[in-house]
């Protein structure tokens, strides 16, 4: 969801799920995020860089790199 004008993510993954993934178009940035048991990454496809918060805290990802969050 977004608040102040900002995206923030508190990813869940359900008991039986091994993973699943979505993609978020914000502005002139696409963020694909995919969801694990026990880490979540970010990668940004298309935009030169997106800030954004993960359960509360913020990150700022650049084009073409991958940003894992341990849970």
């Amino acid at each position: 969801n977004t608040t102040d004008g900002n995206l923030h993510f508190n990813p869940y993954l359900p008991k039986n799920w091994n993973s699943y993934s979505f993609k978020v178009t914000y502005h002139d940035s696409v963020l694909r995020i995919l969801v694990s048991r026990g880490k979540t990454t970010y990668t940004l496809e298309e935009g030169e860089s997106v800030s954004f918060a993960h359960s509360g805290r913020s990150y700022i990802l650049n084009k073409h790199k991958n940003m894992v969050v341990v849970e």
